[in-house]
């Protein structure tokens, strides 16, 4: 175990990358803590595999249907309290990590590759062929 700013210098030394996911998306890309792509970049490189355990519940059913995800927007007083003229600060708290990065996708369902996970889910959750309608949508019938 090493702290994330250490992966590329230790990657290579590595059996597997284990991350988490706070959600995966319909392309089967895991968001999950910032740094995370950063780290299965250099996993890729090295040729470790990638692995994710999750919950099938991260699964975003919503983006099925085209939503798309958002990403977490940070103050950016927790990088730098001063306002200075100019500068902008950006603080996302989650990154998108393509799934051509992911070995797999590790759930209580079972172990999938990104596209087999996305398509147990729409199979589970009937997807196919039905239209997302928002709690918003919902609210102004």
């Amino acid at each position: 175990m090493i702290v994330d700013s250490a992966a590329r210098s230790f990657i290579g030394k590595c059996d597997a990358f284990l991350s988490g996911a706070d959600a995966i998306i319909a392309n089967g890309a895991v968001v999950n803590k910032i740094g995370t792509s950063q780290i299965s970049l250099a996993a890729k490189k090295a040729n470790v595999p990638h692995y994710v355990a999750t919950s099938s519940h991260a699964f975003d059913a919503a983006t099925f249907f085209g939503a798309e995800e958002k990403i977490e927007e940070r103050s950016q007083h927790e990088v730098w309290d001063e306002r200075l003229p100019k500068l902008t600060v950006r603080n996302p708290a989650f990154d998108i990590t393509e799934p051509e990065l992911v070995k797999a996708i590790i759930c209580e369902k079972g172990i999938f590759s990104p596209d087999k996970f996305v398509r147990q889910m729409a199979r589970e959750l009937a997807l196919e062929g039905k239209k997302f309608v928002s709690l918003i949508e919902m609210l102004k019938a």
